[in-house]
């Protein structure tokens, strides 16, 4: 039977292996939003999730550039404050070609299967 459940179940469901857990039709995730996956399978649900993830790393990524870039244009000359907002800025990047990694991983996990 296809209901919504929150973030907890969901993690008992999958990560705990808790016997009989409910396919999950949306998900909680409190004060974060909901996920509404429309799913009818666990292959759904988890693309789903996996790009709902992608989105939110998105707008953290984008987040965290507007941070360094404003570093940046008020370092004054200053190299140290550069150096801090380039880096924050190739880190960003760099955690979002991660998350993009790790998309990737699963879409072709979930290909194999």
């Amino acid at each position: 039977m296809l209901h919504s459940m929150s973030f907890w179940s969901l993690f008992q469901g999958l990560v705990l292996n808790v016997q009989g857990a409910p396919l999950p039709s949306s998900v909680d995730f409190g004060g974060l939003g909901h996920i509404s996956t429309g799913a009818n399978d666990m292959g759904a649900f988890v693309n789903n999730l996996v790009l709902w993830l992608v989105g939110v790393s998105a707008f953290i990524t984008g987040l965290f550039i507007v941070v360094n870039g404003i570093k940046l244009m008020t370092a004054m000359g200053d190299q140290n404050k550069i150096k801090e907002g380039m880096d924050g800025m190739k880190q960003a990047i760099f955690g979002f070609l991660l998350a993009l990694l790790a998309a990737g991983i699963v879409k072709l996990i979930d290909n194999m299967l």
